[in-house]
């Protein structure tokens, strides 16, 4: 092993190191929002959201119901908020499979350089048995002859 490859190696290892925690609460979180207690959850919270600041009128100013009445901006603020830290959040936990991916991929060309390598060893070996074979062929007699002859 070279030194450029234990280089490359020592700082995979670091970097995984550090990022295995960020990595574990990633999936956490993706495997929570992925899961139907999380759905069954999120629509009851919007439900309830709804009913709060529509429906019971808790809150309000100005003759309007609710600390959020409709059109719900409030909501719509925490709802995009929410979008983008889960893209974020999926992106992330996305990031362990892709280095898994790339390390296969660089096996298999490691892989291929290496039977390639081979395959040209043994074609010229092929070649050189050959060679050797046609030599022996000129150089001694052929069988079935007369040698004394």
């Amino acid at each position: 092993m070279n030194r450029r490859e234990r280089g490359r190696r020592r700082s995979r290892a670091v970097a995984s190191t550090v990022a295995a925690g960020t990595n574990k609460a990633a999936d956490l979180i993706c495997n929570g929002m992925g899961s139907w207690p999380f759905v069954s959850g999120f629509l009851t919270a919007m439900a309830v959201w709804a009913l709060v600041n529509t429906g019971l009128g808790l809150g309000g100013s100005e003759g309007k119901s609710g600390f959020d009445p409709c059109p719900y901006i409030l909501l719509n603020l925490i709802l995009s908020t929410s979008a983008g830290l889960q893209g974020a959040i999926l992106l992330i936990a996305a990031r362990p499979q892709d280095t898994i991916s790339a390390d296969l991929a660089d096996h298999d060309y490691q892989i291929d350089l290496k039977a390639e390598s081979l395959l040209e060893e043994n074609t010229d070996l092929a070649r050189a048995i050959k060679e050797l074979s046609d030599c022996m062929r000129r150089h001694l007699p052929a069988s079935g002859s007369d040698p004394a002859a």
